[in-house]
């Protein structure tokens, strides 16, 4: 999760980007010189989850306020026509990744504000209707870009890029800003005329008895409605496969090693025999607009007796990560990653995604 305002002088989206540059090998393309980079780095599509816009888009073309400024989106490129324009604009810029496409967005840009505001495509994210955000980073934008700094008063038109997967339904393009501090001048823009301006109610769904008891755990493909959420378990990976399943580029887990993924006699004595990694398909059952938080804690390693066990270590999962922010009514896909304990046997994995809770649900493991 971003976390902004350090109150030091750069927030930590900044950071991010910047490290991803780095990791990318596009350090030297921070400053701009167009013969620096090496071309656009798909593996460096960094993903995360919308935790401030509105899930209510500005329809294309229409004018909206985005903090101090006035912004619109102008036109959009994708496809092979984005390929060939963000290709055409310089010659370190080269085609999409095959399952990826680019966005070519051009953006018209008003500073209503009291101070100049500078502007660059990593204010701008391809978000998609689950709520998924991709910060793309490594490719010029063609003339003239988004980047520059707005006077109070003046106006500016330019290009921004950005990436997505080719088969993403409806993207849209989420402003937010490295210079505003908080998330009260985030927007989001339709970048298709047939995007929806308001909000889809989720669906009622009464609640079902799947995987109430822990000796009964739901299994993959079967849905676990309760009174706020629906949860199916998708997949289940287990071992060295779960070490496969980050780029790699993620070191915040594989650093432990691929012999910590998969350590049936405990070799190391560190109580872990391995990783657990299951990925569920979740919806937030909420109506309305509002983003709704699924914790990291809602799913928990459970004994036979259907408590959590304790001490166990919570791994970073791969992405995307199933907890974070939902978009109320629609689903997506995330991971959870888990050590598994060598002296306290499994039985299943709770969701209570609130300790308040009182409707615990155990999901098959197997």
């Amino acid at each position: 999760m971003v976390v902004r305002s350090l109150g030091w002088g750069m927030d930590a989206k900044r950071l991010a980007v910047l490290g991803a540059l780095l990791l990318a090998g596009l350090g030297s393309a921070v400053g701009g010189a167009p013969g620096a980079a090496s071309g656009a780095r798909w593996d460096a599509l960094l993903t995360q989850s919308v935790t401030t816009a509105t899930a209510i888009p500005v329809p294309l073309g229409e004018e909206a306020a985005a903090g101090p400024l006035r912004m619109r989106v102008l036109e959009v490129l994708t496809g092979p026509a984005a390929t060939e324009f963000v290709v055409a604009a310089n010659a370190a810029n080269e085609p999409p990744r095959d399952g990826f496409t680019y966005l070519a967005i051009r953006i018209a840009v008003t500073n209503d504000g009291l101070a100049p505001l500078a502007l660059d495509t990593d204010d701008f994210a391809a978000l998609d209707g689950t709520g998924t955000v991709r910060r793309f980073v490594g490719a010029f934008a063609p003339s003239p870009a988004i980047d520059a700094v707005v006077a109070p008063g003046e106006s500016h038109e330019g290009w921004a890029v950005l990436g997505a997967p080719a088969d993403a339904a409806a993207p849209l393009l989420l402003f937010d800003s490295l210079s505003i501090s908080g998330n009260w001048a985030d927007r989001v823009f339709a970048l298709a005329d047939s995007q929806p301006a308001e909000p889809v109610a989720a669906d009622p769904l009464p609640a079902n008895d799947a995987g109430v008891e822990v000796a009964a755990p739901a299994g993959a493909g079967e849905t676990v409605v309760t009174g706020a959420w629906s949860v199916e378990v998708v997949e289940v990976v287990t071992g060295a496969a779960v070490y496969d399943l980050y780029p790699a580029s993620d070191y915040r887990t594989t650093a432990l090693g691929i012999a910590a993924a998969w350590d049936p006699e405990d070799a190391d004595g560190d109580g872990a025999v391995g990783w657990l990694a299951i990925r569920v398909r979740v919806t937030s059952l909420e109506a309305g607009e509002a983003i709704v938080h699924l914790p990291a804690t809602a799913m928990v390693l459970a004994r036979a007796d259907g408590e959590p066990i304790a001490n166990t270590i919570v791994l970073t999962p791969p992405s995307p990560d199933a907890s974070g922010p939902y978009v109320p009514g629609v689903a997506r896909e995330g991971w959870v990653a888990f050590e598994l304990p060598a002296s306290t046997g499994v039985a299943a994995v709770r969701f209570l995604p609130y300790m308040t809770g009182d409707d615990p649900r155990y999901l098959d493991v197997g």
